[in-house]
């Protein structure tokens, strides 16, 4: 059997020096290369092995391999450990990378089969029509669906670009650029805003995906009206903690279900029977948090409305 590459790395320098000390079952030898090399060669190694070591909270990983020595009639051991630690670290993200992947040509695919049915189905009465002015109803129809599916992907695109994108941290000021931003976009909205970023005004992190988030949120913030309260309102404010810069939009809506709270930001999951939209806001919302090393957490009452904050680590992001 080949001796593994670490065996024959601990070779590589021993060459390199004549003479080297190795300890071997907590006793010290001295041996020429030539001799360690005559010892090793004729024995078998075994199948590495991996093992999971945990210190000050953290986990590491070792790849061993071992070889018995026979020396001067007494049988030890050399082992040789690779720490292996950021190759399982890889490997376990790429697991969780395929099953979102998985998830997501899931989804994707059943999501899209519906207005896609929809469209076969239309198609098919407008071969049996024989009135010609039906046609025009066909067509607002085709065309309904076909903005949905544009949407859908639109949306999907979005995902991507999120998760691909390189980030571009910078000084980003509230008072400036985010209370602008939400004027500018929600200001014909009739909303009635509460905003107070005094607490907190200045942010590290990438721009575009900032606001990405924050658009995602306010859409659902400004949509979804509880018709018992006179008017809709969203009050945004923001605080620091140690380690995260903290941001919380809360509305006077419908509110969400307890039940559905664990998966509102799952793919197509739509957490109320008015909602209007893809599924895909509080997604993409979601990702975009991941992608900043930040979280999303969402509480809310039905029939008084829903608070999410989005935390930021401090620093560049």
């Amino acid at each position: 059997m080949q001796l593994p590459s670490s065996i024959m790395l601990l070779l590589k320098r021993l060459k390199e020096k004549p003479t080297r000390t190795l300890t071997l079952m907590q006793m010290r030898w001295s041996f020429s290369s030539k001799r360690i090399w005559r010892l090793l060669k004729r024995e078998t190694p075994t199948v590495p092995y991996e093992e999971k070591i945990e210190k000050n909270n953290s986990d590491y990983w070792f790849s061993t391999v071992k070889v018995p020595l026979r020396i001067d009639g007494e049988t030890h051991v050399l082992g040789v450990s690779t720490d292996v630690t950021e190759l399982k670290d890889l490997e376990q993200t790429l697991k969780i990378r395929n099953s979102e992947l998985e998830e997501f040509l899931y989804n994707t695919s059943h999501d899209l089969r519906g207005p896609v049915s929809s469209l076969l189905g239309i198609a098919d009465l407008m071969e049996k029509e024989k009135d010609f002015q039906n046609l025009g109803l066909y067509g607002e129809m085709v065309g309904e669906l076909a903005r949905k599916l544009d949407h859908t992907l639109h949306k999907l695109l979005e995902v991507r670009k999120v998760t691909s994108k390189k980030l571009e941290p910078k000084t980003v000021d509230l008072e400036k650029t985010l209370v602008k931003w939400i004027k500018e976009n929600y200001g014909e909205k009739k909303v009635t805003f509460d905003i107070d970023f005094s607490k907190a005004t200045r942010l590290e992190v990438d721009e575009e995906l900032f606001l990405l988030v924050i658009q995602k949120v306010m859409n659902n913030a400004c949509t979804y009206h509880n018709t018992s309260h006179k008017s809709k309102e969203v009050k945004i404010y923001s605080g620091k903690s140690t380690t995260h810069f903290h941001i919380w939009i809360e509305d006077n809506g419908d509110g969400i279900e307890k039940e559905h709270l664990p998966r509102i930001t799952q793919m197509f999951y739509k957490g109320t029977i008015n909602s209007t939209g893809s599924g895909l806001g509080l997604y993409v919302g979601q990702k975009v948090m991941e992608q900043l090393n930040g979280y999303m957490s969402i509480h809310s009452i039905p029939t008084v409305g829903t608070t999410v904050e989005l935390s930021f680590p401090l620093g560049k992001v």
